[in-house]
């Protein structure tokens, strides 16, 4: 975690443009699968990553409040 903070701060991390859709949510009790499609362009250490990602999210209601426990992308590969 504080290293994603530091990269952030840092600006070896950051995305120039982000558009989600095809958003899906699935919930179980006290826990939330949220999934979708991402279309982005971002950049990580002077290299830049363009194209659709699937991503997948998993949120658990602990004490009252939701908490993200799971975050999963992945590109889309070409056709």
């Amino acid at each position: 975690k504080e290293q994603w903070i530091n990269n952030i701060k840092n600006q070896k991390f950051g995305m120039d443009t982000i558009i989600h859709d095809d958003i899906r949510m699935d919930q179980f009790g006290n826990t939330v699968v949220l999934m979708g499609r991402s279309t982005s362009t971002l950049h990580y250490n002077d290299k830049t990553s363009h194209g659709p990602r699937r991503f997948e999210l998993v949120f658990v209601k602990m004490n009252g409040t939701w908490k993200c426990v799971g975050h999963f992308v992945a590109l889309v590969p070409a056709d």
